[in-house]
């Protein structure tokens, strides 16, 4: 088979080259006032990005390290790669990033360059009591995305894992985390993967986590987010984009210290529109960060996390190889990011 990537494929990814301008499916945020080089920045639109990234505007990160970081937020994690490919976007983070690899294969031009989540920051979520363990799933239906998206793939792994006949569980694409949850919590299916925003208010949704439902402790190896480029930012904007991520690593850094309490709960009711009662969640949300430090505070990611993620796609028939790690990432940016941080600290 040839795995190059063919003309309606290349037109596919480059159909979305006006993508900072739908703002049905997009949201901008300009993030520094002070001058310096733009860095075009896409992400993912969940709650806790979304947060992260109203502290990184609230701390003025970008602007320590003299850049301009404009963040387009999507709901669609399939517009990132296109965004890349066009040029319209110089980098991602702080998004899925398990399709980048099947691209690779057919000839993208991309190069993962740092970490963002080394964690799946999700559990598995259940209604009825009596689902005590994994393998009670099996007969019934679980809330999921799209047959081959990460949610959906990180939830077979970890059923198949704990002996669950996953032939046996019936997926219904539900959509996002938070729609999951809701249809979890209103018992319109048995179980579904959701964010760690409710971890600690199960008992108030009526719902709990079965034994063996974490997935940070299932598949800690399993890097979730990372941050990717083009090859052609690599060679026209390299050192921007290391100031992007030293300033996304600074970000890290504080906001898994405990210092970081009262601006994470004010960007969390920023980022949700919240006036109040969003304390609970917020905390929740930074508990989590506090106890398991998910995020890649040296930014560098090893081969043998990046190799997993291969092989978990290779499992699921995305992608048919593992890619060598010179072909897939360019570490000497998060290299060259640390040392710039350690530098300004």
């Amino acid at each position: 088979m040839d795995n190059r990537l063919d003309r309606r494929e290349f037109l596919r990814f480059s159909a979305f080259a006006g993508l900072a301008s739908a703002a049905s499916t997009s949201t901008f945020v300009n993030l520094a006032f002070a001058a310096g080089e733009s860095v075009n920045i896409i992400t993912s639109n969940s709650t806790l990005t979304n947060t992260l990234i109203q502290m990184l505007l609230q701390k003025k990160y970008d602007a320590d390290f003299g850049i301009e970081a404009k963040v387009t937020k999507v709901t669609d994690n399939s517009q990132v790669i296109p965004s890349l490919i066009s040029g319209e976007m110089d980098m991602a983070t702080i998004v899925a990033f398990n399709g980048v690899f099947p691209a690779m294969s057919k000839g993208a031009k991309l190069k993962i360059i740092g970490g963002s989540s080394m964690l799946y920051q999700a559990a598995i979520y259940a209604k009825d009591p009596a689902i005590k363990t994994l393998k009670d799933l099996e007969g019934k239906v679980m809330g999921s995305g799209a047959i081959g998206a990460a949610v959906h793939m990180l939830t077979t792994l970890v059923l198949a894992k704990n002996g669950v006949d996953v032939s046996k569980v019936q997926f219904r694409n539900i959509g996002s985390n938070a729609a999951i949850f809701k249809a979890v919590a209103g018992g319109t299916i048995a179980a579904g993967a959701s964010g760690i925003d409710v971890y600690d208010q199960q008992e108030k949704y009526g719902v709990h986590v079965p034994e063996h439902g974490n997935f940070w402790e299932e598949i800690p190896d399993y890097t979730y987010q990372t941050a990717y480029t083009s090859e052609r930012a690599i060679a026209k904007k390299r050192d921007g984009l290391v100031k992007a991520l030293a300033a996304f690593a600074k970000l890290y850094r504080y906001v898994q210290s405990p210092e970081s309490r009262d601006d994470f709960v004010k960007a969390y009711a920023a980022a949700t529109g919240q006036r109040g009662g969003h304390e609970a969640e917020a905390l929740s949300q930074w508990n989590f960060l506090q106890k398991y430090k998910p995020y890649s505070e040296d930014i560098v990611v090893s081969e043998a996390r990046m190799n997993y993620v291969q092989e978990v796609n290779v499992r699921f028939h995305t992608q048919k190889t593992v890619l060598p790690f010179s072909q897939v990432a360019d570490m000497s940016l998060a290299e060259d990011a640390v040392k710039l941080l350690g530098a300004k600290t």
